[in-house]
């Protein structure tokens, strides 16, 4: 929330009350559920003190980078996928907190993603950006492979306003500044991120993301049971912190120009 303060709710699902079509988007998991098509799809979502009832109506196409891969190792049964569905969606509905209702609107993004290794294989740090104004939208990731995979970057940016997709690429510079440590963890994240890209002919975009205080840590370990705990950490540390982020643009298409800021959400997670 705007305030700092945040939610998180945590549920055990039996397998019978889990549940997917093969033909359509219709995904149950308790007495949660999301369904729809594109254009429109809803989530619900209940688990005592959170709820939510959202409709997405996407104002642009979905998205990958190319095959929506990065193979890891030159095997390829060792990837990272992702997909956007939702590249840029108005959102309506209301969120149910503590058992108070909040009529909501806005604008909203999703994309999905596959992995078929251990977390703590394929990256140690991601940053990412998701941002909107009512005719703009900037959205950005990057993640870190570990040192076995070269300490490799994989990214993509999209931007878009509410008609189309402008430019979209996994060919662009993102430069971290001023950074930030936290003191218990000794993680890092950027104060501000610049980021450039272009198509190298007639689109081309610049900006900078302020990103604000910390309105969410969240340690997925201290979430867990001491015995589901006790199993992860043999693994791999997993924290992720969120940021309301102020990003300015400078925007090139053709002949027109155009500056605007948006309001966005940055994260960085960091996987150890």
């Amino acid at each position: 929330m705007a305030d700092g303060r945040s939610w998180f709710a945590r549920s055990k699902v039996k397998s019978r009350e889990v549940s997917a079509a093969t033909d359509a988007v219709d995904i149950k998991l308790g007495n949660n559920r999301f369904q729809g098509s594109f254009p429109e799809f809803r989530i619900t979502f209940d688990e005592g003190k959170v709820g939510l009832d959202l409709t997405y109506t996407c104002e642009l196409p979905g998205w990958k980078p190319g095959s929506g891969k990065v193979i890891l190792d030159d095997d390829p049964e060792k990837f990272y996928s992702i997909c956007v569905p939702a590249t840029r969606a108005k959102v309506t509905g209301r969120l149910t907190l503590e058992g108070k209702a909040i009529e909501v609107s806005g604008y909203g993004y999703s994309d999905h993603g596959l992995v078929t290794v251990y977390p703590h294989v394929y990256a140690e740090h991601w940053l990412s950006l998701r941002s909107f104004d009512a005719e703009h939208t900037v959205n950005f990731l990057q993640f870190t492979t570990p040192e076995e995979y070269g300490h490799r970057q994989a990214r993509w940016i999209l931007v878009g306003d509410n008609r189309r997709i402008i430019l979209a690429t996994t060919d662009f510079e993102l430069e971290p500044r001023d950074m930030v440590r936290d003191p218990r963890w000794d993680d890092a994240w950027p104060g501000t991120i610049g980021f450039r890209a272009s198509d190298g002919d007639r689109v081309s975009v610049e900006g900078t993301v302020a990103i604000g205080n910390l309105v969410e840590r969240l340690d997925f370990l201290s979430k867990l049971s001491f015995l589901e705990r006790t199993i992860a950490s043999f693994f791999a540390r997993s924290l992720i912190y969120r940021f309301p982020s102020e990003v300015t643009v400078h925007q090139e298409v053709g002949e027109e120009k155009e500056d605007f800021v948006l309001q966005g959400v940055s994260e960085a997670l960091f996987v150890n």
